[in-house]
């Protein structure tokens, strides 16, 4: 594997489709409920507005919820294509899973990694990092929408133990890698 070996993780377009078609449904639901002077018709409006937007803009941006790989490392942007994460291979202490909870409350076991020094939190993420490194010691996570635990996991561990040549992973420093 080298650098032009790249490969871009991406929500499916049918989940996608889903999300976009449910949000629009209810997006007419809530126009209709603000029409007739429904204060929850109001409501309806910003939130499923701000979803149907969030699912549109997933299908016309390519780095909208994307999370990349190569021989250095890994990058992770937000719905809206913003940078969250980019973390160097080296820097990655251990990779775990993450029980939470998907859409429509499912039981969802996400890719969790740690860094060492830890990755700093930015404002908006303070409370959440804080809480998430207590709780099941981990940075981050990773969505479940890519391909599943299994499959995202072994992924990153190949492109891991591709890009990493370090005297911390040689002497087992890097113990899941």
């Amino acid at each position: 594997m080298s650098a032009r070996d790249a490969r871009t993780l991406r929500p499916g377009r049918v989940r996608v489709g889903v999300g976009l078609v449910a949000s629009t449904l209810v997006l007419a639901l809530s126009v209709a409920s603000a029409v007739s002077g429904a204060l929850v018709g109001l409501l309806g409006l910003v939130l499923f507005g701000f979803g149907f937007l969030a699912y549109a803009f997933q299908l016309v941006h390519p780095r909208s919820r994307a999370t990349r790989l190569d021989a250095e490392g890994f990058r992770v942007w937000n719905v809206w294509g913003q940078p969250i994460h980019s973390v160097a291979w080296d820097r990655v202490a251990e990779f775990g899973p993450v029980q939470s909870y998907g859409p429509w409350g499912r039981p969802a076991e996400l890719v969790g990694f740690r860094c060492d020094p830890p990755l700093p939190p930015r404002w908006w993420q303070r409370t959440p990092h804080v809480l998430r490194r207590h709780l099941d010691g981990f940075d981050a996570s990773l969505p479940d929408y890519y391909a599943g635990f299994d499959s995202t996991l072994e992924l990153m561990l190949e492109y891991a133990n591709e890009g990493l040549v370090t005297p911390a992973r040689l002497s087992g420093h890097l113990s899941p890698l």
